[in-house]
């Protein structure tokens, strides 16, 4: 296996993101991926290492139902489905698919299209099966010009995997690219000038806000417009390019924000008590959007935001954004 390095470890000075007092005294646990002392701590830091880019380059591997072998090692993708399936045979070919991305909507708009932008240029993007499609993967594929067409079963010659989680330069580089793909489907109107709630509603896993229509009637007599993540592409979309601020519960629809909200937007998020996560402070910093966030109290099956302190918090977005 040949390691190279295609952007190296680089430590950048960030911006500390916007909350009110005491918004941390609320935080019970961290989503599980990482310690609650750790998330925190990413959220909170005003220096940063971002971990290099890399590619590796492995001889005679094999992908077998949601996992790379080559030799004695396993680079796990996704579950296994026990289907059958044909069994290509390609010569160069570079993975696209990570487990995360695997898992997560977020993670796959948000960092698999951009690791397939490593894969087109190093050989055929390979795109591990999933059971179940997310709902906007293929309008997304079509307009950011990349296949996505799933694979199960392969044999290679040679094939290239990444580490690629960091939001570094190189990473930067293609949120670029992306955002400006995504403009030639839904060209960008010439005002950034709405405030919007961007609604998770029912879709993905339950997150429930506390009586939310009358936080929302209460964002709507201050200038907000709501948008459904539940709706189609072509309505998300065109919406988000004319927000200058965003407010959204915490989770993977806020991907929708990555390739739309251009540096100097802002993005408000609505982060529940027990499920504290820093993963959207980084790339917001990387492609220049400032973040603030409120923590939502644990009742029962819902989460309590308080309308006056998500105002004050989107106030002081904007304020630091001018």
């Amino acid at each position: 296996m040949d390691r190279e390095v295609l952007c190296p470890e680089q430590t950048a000075t960030t911006r500390p993101p916007v909350f009110l007092t005491g918004q941390l005294d609320r935080v019970t646990a961290s989503t599980g991926h990482n310690p609650l002392s750790v998330e925190i701590e990413s959220m909170l830091a005003v220096r940063y290492t971002h971990a290099p880019t890399i590619a590796y380059h492995l001889r005679d591997a094999v992908l077998h139902d949601g996992s790379i072998y080559a030799k004695n090692m396993r680079h796990f993708i996704g579950r296994r489905t026990g289907r059958a399936g044909q069994v290509r045979h390609i010569r160069k070919g570079a993975l696209a698919s990570s487990a995360v991305g695997y898992t997560y909507f977020g993670h796959w708009l948000r960092d698999d299209c951009c690791q397939y932008l490593l894969a087109e240029q190093a050989g055929h993007p390979i795109c591990v099966f999933r059971p179940s499609a997310f709902e906007h993967l293929p309008p997304y594929a079509s307009c950011l010009r990349q296949a996505w067409t799933p694979m199960e079963y392969a044999v290679f010659g040679e094939l290239t995997i990444y580490q690629d989680f960091a939001q570094n330069s190189l990473k930067h580089q293609r949120y670029r690219i992306l955002s400006q793909r995504l403009a030639e489907s839904f060209p960008p109107p010439l005002r950034r000038d709405k405030l919007i709630y961007l609604r998770r509603g029912n879709t993905g896993a339950a997150r429930v806000v506390k009586d939310e229509p009358e936080l929302i009637n209460a964002l709507q007599r201050n200038g907000f417009e709501i948008v459904d993540v539940a709706g189609p592409l072509s309505e998300i979309i065109p919406t988000l390019q004319r927000a200058k601020l965003v407010i959204s519960m915490e989770g993977s629809h806020v991907a929708h924000c990555t390739f739309t909200l251009d540096p100097g937007c802002g993005l408000v998020l609505l982060q529940p008590a027990d499920r504290f996560t820093a993963i959207h402070r980084h790339w917001t910093e990387c492609v220049g959007v400032g973040l603030g966030f409120v923590v939502g109290e644990v009742d029962r099956a819902a989460y309590v935001f308080h309308p006056e302190e998500i105002l004050r918090t989107a106030d002081l977005v904007l304020s630091g954004l001018a």
